[in-house]
Formats: C-alpha cells, structure tokens, sequence
C-alpha cells in the first residue's frame, strides 16, 4: 500500500479485534492486511495468550490477554476502552483480510457522509463470490428458514430467504441495511461510546444487530458500501456445535425481547 494512503488516516482510525482459538496464520493475514497506521487492540479470549507471540515487537498492536472468554461483544467494548482517540473505530474479526485502499475509501466517505454511524463493505469468499451479509430486521420465520437445507426449499420460500438478504436491492451500490454484519464495521467514534458499544448481555450472536438498532434510534444511518471489498473466511460454528445452537437461540431471544418480536 502507498504510503500516502496510510499516512491520510494516521491517527483517525483504531480497530479492536477479538480472538479465541484463532489460527495464528488466519492472524498474521487479517493483520498484514490492515494499514499499519491503524492503531490494533487486541482482546484474546483464548485459554492460554499462545498468539501474543505473533504481535510482539509491534507499536501499532496492543495485546490484552483476557484470562477468560468474555465473548465477543465483551471483548470488543474493552478493545475500544483500551484503544487510544480516534474518529473512526474499527470492529473486525480475525477471519477478514481487508483488500488494499478499502479501509481509507470507507473514511473518506464517512467523512462526506456525516450521518453514517456504521459501514460496511462487500463482503466476498475467498473465489470472489458475493456473501449476502445485508438483512432486513429479521422475523422469527426468517431465522428458521436459514437452518433448513436450500435445496429442501420450494421456490417461494428462497423467494423469501432472498428478500431478507436484501438481494432485491442488490449489492452494487450503497444502500442503507437495518443489520449488518459484525465481521467488519467501520463506526463513527463518538456514536459508538455514546451508546455504550455492544450490549454486554449478549455473549455471541445478534450483537451485530443490536448494534444496528441502538446505532440507527440514535438518528444516525447504517449503511452498505459495496464500492469496497473485504474477504471473510466465514465459519458458521452455531450450526455445528450444539452449545453454540443454544447461545444463538439465547441471543435471539434477547434481541426479539429487546426490540420488538416479529414472526413472519
């Protein structure tokens, strides 16, 4: 990356990023990635601080070994305490590498756009491909269509999983999005703080979203911007585990209690 490019956001953005158990590759890549004027917390949940070996040496990087695992949104409202002042602050998971000029495209149009609180960018796998990461407020049919197989599902119904995907907009322009996804949001600073970060109560799955919602009540937009991309090594534990099964449906049932139930 030019070096102009990272000099034009020196000091105006810090990240925070949480691990657990993280392969120490997927690490180095995410961190390699980013522009190394961005100030990096890390909050490592893990049971033993194994990674903080990879960040020694850095002066861009602080490591925070937790002792315990906080959960994510625990974890990233530490990173973003920790974190020295910035404008924009950073939430991105371990498993994204950021593609080169991204993050300082992101800035500057937040910049232009003051009423943006959080952005996020096109989120693609590793061949390139589209993950449709943009949701409309969710109803309860809408998660549990998710959980049963595509090819199980008649016409109609991936109608209906698409709209909530928002693939009827599309993914080429921005767009303002009800719930995004945590795996990287840019967020304007002081919005962040004012709200308190994530909710504590929950420990993993629809922080994201909570977010979204306590981000938007405070007048502010939250908003897709495709223009860049990032690549996400998604893994959809809470479908293989069944103790992550049961915190997502804890953190659903949360989310539905807290800002209002919709079924269908």
């Amino acid at each position: 990356m030019p070096s102009s490019l990272a000099k034009a956001i020196e000091g105006r953005c810090t990240a925070s990023l949480v691990l657990y158990k993280t392969p120490p590759a997927m690490l180095s890549d995410l961190l390699d990635s980013l522009p190394s004027s961005i100030f990096v917390t890390i909050v490592d949940n893990s049971p033993t601080p194994v990674l903080q070996t990879i960040v020694q040496g850095s002066t861009m990087i602080a490591y925070h070994y937790a002792g315990s695992n906080l959960g994510y949104g625990k974890g990233h409202n530490l990173g973003l305490k920790l974190s020295p002042s910035s404008n924009f602050h950073l939430i991105v998971n371990p498993d994204i590498v950021v593609h080169p000029g991204a993050i300082e495209q992101m800035i500057s149009y937040m910049e232009k756009q003051t009423d943006i609180g959080i952005l996020t960018p096109l989120f693609l796998f590793d061949d390139g491909s589209i993950q449709y990461l943009n949701r409309r407020y969710p109803t309860v049919l809408d998660l549990l269509l998710r959980h049963i197989p595509v090819g199980l599902l008649p016409r109609f119904i991936k109608d209906r999983i698409h709209h909530h995907e928002m693939r009827d907009v599309g993914y080429a322009e921005a767009c303002d999005v009800q719930c995004m996804s945590g795996a990287f949001m840019l967020c304007r600073r002081e919005a962040l703080e004012r709200i308190g970060g994530f909710d504590p109560r929950y420990f993993m799955y629809f922080e994201d979203f909570d977010l979204c919602c306590a981000i938007r009540q405070q007048g502010l937009r939250t908003v897709s911007y495709p223009v860049v991309s990032v690549i996400h090594r998604w893994c959809r534990s809470s479908s293989k585990e069944i103790c992550m099964t049961l915190t997502h449906i804890q953190s659903m049932i949360l989310f539905f209690n807290k800002w209002g139930w919709k079924w269908w």
